[in-house]
């Protein structure tokens, strides 16, 4: 971190005393795939009892329409709540429980703008996702075939942009560094602006 602070220093014209850095430490790497599976449990808890409040409630010539509506739009809460959480409030429920926040280069809340960027490597999943959702509706064997491919490759490419804060000096991943983001443990007085 030292290395970096200094860098910092030295490119924004800082003086060490007036570093926005001071006393900011780096998530590390399992306390990121932590709050990444609080994420997890709680998206799939909210996505099964709605899934199961449609199953059940709704009994109708239309019904298997409407379930597989919801299956699709239950893929878009996954990137809006992800995107929203974190440029509106810098972390998402997991990252809020261990006090984990996001922040830009000059250690100050992210925007709307960099939490999509942040979200770009795991969209491209996320597009492969709907297309084998879209093959299941047309019921085509062949393009099922090549998106489920096309989805392994998008989950190795986003386990590699998570393998990067492991080994990196910067704990960033690939899609920090992306955004040009860092993610960071919250010394702060809330999520909703900077460090104190």
């Amino acid at each position: 971190m030292e290395d970096f602070k200094h860098h910092k220093i030295l490119d924004s014209g800082f003086a060490e005393q007036d570093s926005p850095w001071d006393g900011i430490e780096y998530a590390g790497f399992w306390q990121r795939v932590l709050a990444s599976i609080i994420d997890g449990v709680l998206i799939t808890f909210a996505a099964f009892v709605f899934l199961f409040a449609f199953i059940f409630l709704i009994d109708s010539p239309f019904s298997g329409f409407i379930n597989s509506s919801f299956i699709f739009l239950a893929y878009l809460v996954i990137p809006g709540y992800k995107i929203f959480m974190e440029g509106k409030y810098g972390a998402t429920l997991g990252k809020m429980a261990l006090r984990l926040k996001i922040v830009d280069r000059d250690a100050q809340p992210i925007d709307m703008g960099q939490a999509f960027r942040r979200y770009a490597l795991y969209g491209l999943s996320f597009v492969v996702a709907i297309m084998i959702f879209v093959s299941f509706f047309i019921n085509s064997t062949t393009l099922l075939t090549v998106f489920t491919q096309l989805n392994s490759l998008a989950s190795i490419a986003i386990f590699l942009s998570c393998l990067f804060v492991a080994f990196d000096d910067r704990k960033q991943s690939l899609h920090d560094k992306i955004a040009n983001t860092y993610v960071v443990k919250n010394n702060g007085e809330g999520y909703g602006g900077g460090f104190s």
